[in-house]
């Protein structure tokens, strides 16, 4: 076994490094092909992930090498973002002010000194892996010159007037202080228990609108109450307490009852099915007054539950209505909405309203909960329904998590946006060229303690002021989506490069949660795993793992042993075996191909076929074929006791297979293959194609896999021979193949 994989004591020779070279001399000068390495944070070690991700780049870039196609092979760090900021959680900076207070030099500095932290580790593990990629002039974000082409492409957006500052509902990470991806927001959704309220609000008809919340946080910024017009709502007295409800008809079942016995309310989920109840609503404990339309509920005012922002009277506490309201849970009246109270011009009117800071805190204008996180004052703002609450219960429901640090609320988060949805035909076209920074002002770093103090005069004249940097910075996704004119340092230099190859030919990105998570640190040291197995190993496992079609996996050394045994080892003996059995040739030669060889040479020709689509299980079946069934089928071949020409022809048939299998393989085993290989250009499939011929040995590989399963069932070891097996088949033909055409060489 040792004999087939790299072992622990590999280490790559000068030769490798010189084959690199060799290999870039060699496509110089060829057809360009442009691929873009989104690069990885160098603030911690690598990831199964960046192996996963540094290997399919690696694939594609050796295989199109040997198509003598020419291409630059940068690595790139990441600089920006949270993964940076959780290194310098241990100066004690949990809020945005003690960032201030430390001074924005001295925090950008700390990180800036931090993002190269474990380069000489990914180096190693990088290059271990058996990746070809230039560290020496690799690209970082915080580079001067990739900062430069970012702010280039926001400048087109800004001139073609496709920027606008707005706010919207966002997903909110109040454990790291800033919004998240609607992506980022999926990756993480627990089952929890959470409150379940209905609050009334009363309106000017003498009676209360009804509506259900899970979040009581979101009632101290309530500005409107939503209906849907087209639905039917009801009109319920309470006989307890005389008070009137609106809800909807057909979520009357959800108001709470008592309990016949105790007088105590039960839940919607404990009434009787007793004649009592009619339409889900208990008549011993309601009485229906009236049935109305939704639209007749348009326009009425109502006293909200808090006055935090009664100053907005004239405008809001109003009800609405809009069809995203339905009526398949809570009461057919939502309490608040973002988008729903922008359309009816209330917040537009009203600015910004928010009760939280950054750090999900109530702010000082909540005076009865200023500075309380936001969720942990759910029972209190309860408790302070003043007389409104119609029911309280419990919830067990799905909901987001950060990823990261936990918590997560939906909040208006004020931003500027990029109205993608008037270019998303046009994201494939080049800007036009722009640069913003003014010929005096001379820059050497665009990072905010650099570029906080410079001012510019207007243009519009002196009365206009100075023009000073604005508080907000890019988010990293922006820089990111940046990355194929940054890393060249487009437009101001390298136009014609970047004009004749944009858009890339190759882009690959990851899952990061997949293997294991980073931060806990539960799974095999990468770089001690490949000492084990040998990079190759793990290469096609994790090319051929559900990963790469978007799915989940359990990382497991098993997996990676299988390639070892069954990949590399069978392939490894095949080898062997046609060493010890090729003199004939060097004295000989070739000879030509019989109709068993012409099958597996045909089979060769389909995976060259497969190889451009990263097919690497066709590619482990391919091998499994030449081992299993060609090789051991034809070993008295090989050693000449059919006949001296037919041990020439089956040996020069292994010997054009074993050298197109390494050389479709190197790719993917490059250090199995021989770093030489490399310089060989990738075969393509010429001739003709003998489909009777492949498909009459597919028919006899079918009876022997056959034989085979019931061997196991009754289990029979394959050294004991076979007195006789009967194959029924109505199909003429089939017998033919198995029998009368490939007789003599089976």
């Amino acid at each position: 076994m040792d004999d087939v994989c790299e072992g622990k004591d590999f280490s790559f020779p000068l030769w490798a490094k010189l084959a690199f070279h060799e290999e870039l001399r060699r496509t110089e000068g060829g057809e360009e092909f442009v691929f873009y390495d989104g690069p990885p944070f160098a603030t911690g070690l690598p990831h199964y992930v960046h192996i996963l991700a540094g290997t399919i780049k690696d694939v594609v870039t050796r295989h199109q090498s040997m198509r003598r196609r020419d291409f630059s092979r940068r690595f790139g760090w990441d600089c920006h973002g949270l993964p940076v900021e959780f290194e310098i959680d241990a100066l004690g900076i949990t809020n945005r002010r003690q960032m201030f207070d430390l001074g924005i030099d001295k925090y950008n500095e700390t990180c800036r000194s931090i993002v190269t932290k474990y380069v000489s580790e990914w180096e190693t593990v990088v290059t271990r892996s058996g990746r070809r990629i230039d560290f020496k002039n690799g690209y970082k974000p915080m580079d001067l010159n990739f900062m430069e082409s970012v702010r280039w492409v926001f400048a087109q957006f800004w001139e073609k007037d496709l920027v606008y500052k707005g706010f919207k509902v966002m997903p909110y990470s109040t454990g790291c202080k800033t919004a998240l991806s609607n992506f980022e927001a999926t990756l993480k959704y627990m089952t929890v228990p959470d409150l379940a309220v209905m609050v009334s609000f009363p309106d000017a008809d003498n009676s209360a609108l009804v509506a259900w919340a899970t979040t009581p946080w979101t009632l101290l910024s309530n500005l409107a109450l939503c209906v849907n017009a087209n639905l039917t709502y009801a009109k319920v007295k309470d006989k307890s307490n005389r008070a009137i409800y609106v809800i909807a008809e057909s979520r009357l079942g959800q108001l709470p009852v008592k309990a016949k016995a105790s007088g105590k309310k039960q839940t919607p989920s404990k009434r009787s099915n007793d004649e009592a109840v009619q339409d889900g609503l208990d008549k011993e404990t309601y009485e229906l007054l009236a049935k109305i339309s939704g639209s007749s509920l348009v326009g009425l005012k109502y006293t909200p539950l808090f006055d935090f922002f009664i100053e907005l009277q004239e405008i809001a506490f109003r009800v609405i209505a809009d069809n995203y309201v339905m009526d398949g849970s809570g009461t057919g009246d939502v309490h608040y909405n973002h988008h729903l109270c922008l359309a009816a011009g209330i917040i537009e009117t009203a600015g910004l309203v928010s009760v939280d800071d950054d750090d999900g805190c109530f702010i000082d204008k909540i005076s009865d909960f200023k500075g309380r996180y936001i969720k942990a004052a759910d029972k209190d703002i309860i408790s302070a329904d003043k007389g409104r609450l119609v029911s309280k219960g419990s919830i067990e429901h799905s909901y987001p998590f950060c990823w990261r640090l936990g918590t997560l609320i939906y909040r208006a988060v004020p931003s500027w946006f990029v109205k993608v949805e008037k270019i998303k035909d046009k994201l494939l076209e080049c800007n036009k060229e722009t640069y913003w920074v003014p010929d005096f002002v001379e820059v050497t770093n665009l990072h905010r303690h650099y570029v906080d103090d410079i001012t510019i005069l207007s243009k519009r004249g002196p009365e206009f002021g100075v023009l000073k940097r604005v508080d907000d910075v890019f988010d990293c996704w922006f820089e990111s989506g940046s990355m194929s004119y940054a890393y060249i340092h487009y437009p101001f230099e390298n136009w014609e490069l970047f004009e004749k190859n944009f858009p890339g030919n190759f882009v690959a990105e990851s899952l990061d949660q997949t293997f294991g998570c980073k931060s806990k640190n539960n799974y095999p040291s990468p770089k001690d795993f490949i000492d084990k197995y040998g990079a190759d190993s793990l290469r096609p496992y994790l090319i051929n793992s559900p990963v790469v079609r978007a799915e989940s996996l359990r990382f497991r050394s098993s997996g990676v042993y299988y390639v070892v045994k069954y990949v590399f080892l069978p392939w490894y003996n095949a080898y062997r075996f046609f060493v010890q059995y090729a003199k004939r040739l060097e004295v000989e030669g070739l000879a030509s191909f019989s109709p068993m060889e012409q099958a597996v040479l045909l089979k060769s020709a389909s995976v060259l076929d497969q190889t451009e689509s990263l097919a690497v299980l066709y590619l482990v079946k391919y091998i499994d074929y030449l081992t299993y069934i060609y090789v051991r089928l034809n070993r008295r071949r090989f050693k000449g006791r059919t006949g001296d020409e037919d041990c020439r022809v089956s040996l020069s048939t292994l010997y054009h297979v074993l050298v197109t299998t390494c050389v479709v393989m190197a790719p993917f085993t490059p250090s199995f293959t021989e770093e030489s290989i490399h310089f060989c250009k990738f075969p393509s499939t010429t001739g003709e194609r003998h489909d009777r011929v492949e498909q009459s040995v597919n028919r006899m590989v079918t009876i022997i896999d056959l034989a085979h399963n019931i061997r196991e069932r009754h289990n029979k070891a394959l050294k004991t021979p076979l007195r006789e097996m009967m194959v029924v088949r109505p199909d003429k033909e089939f017998l033919e193949d198995i029998t009368g055409k490939l007789e003599e060489v089976c």
